[in-house]
């Protein structure tokens, strides 16, 4: 179910890049948040996010949200975040994991990864969670 009462429907709308090796994870993923009127940018690895990144930026845009999933094949979505603030680039962002232990959390944390949410999750939850970190970015402005 999506959000549709009033209150929620007042999330505003970002450019989200979304980055995980599950096919039909990325496509259901990027569907519910296209219809909340996101603007949704996918890749199927670390490596191909950031070349995506790289074009987005260099055409003078900016990606307001990264959602990831932590462990793919090739680059991490830890080494993804990494990479990208050392280049100065700190979206907000969603980790995403099947699981995780509390040690691999902490470095997350610690690494710029605004939040972990586990697997399998709901539409809902993911909703809620963007217009957590995205509304405390607001307070924070």
């Amino acid at each position: 179910m999506f959000l549709n009462n009033e209150e929620e429907n007042v999330m505003s709308s970002y450019r989200i890049l979304l980055v995980d090796d599950e096919e039909n994870l990325t496509k259901c993923l990027e569907l519910v948040l296209s219809i909340e009127g996101h603007t949704v940018i996918t890749a199927n690895s670390g490596e191909k996010a950031l070349e995506l990144i790289k074009e987005i930026y260099e055409g003078g845009e900016k990606i307001d949200l990264l959602i990831t999933d932590m462990w793919m094949e090739g680059m991490s979505g830890l080494d993804l975040i990494k990479n990208l603030h050392k280049q100065g680039i700190t979206p907000r962002t969603i980790g995403i994991s099947g699981f995780t232990d509390d040690k691999t959390a902490d470095e997350l944390y610690r690494k710029g990864c605004n939040d972990l949410i586990l697997k399998p999750f709901t539409d809902e939850e993911l909703l809620r969670r963007i217009s957590e970190i995205m509304d405390c970015e607001k307070v924070g402005s």
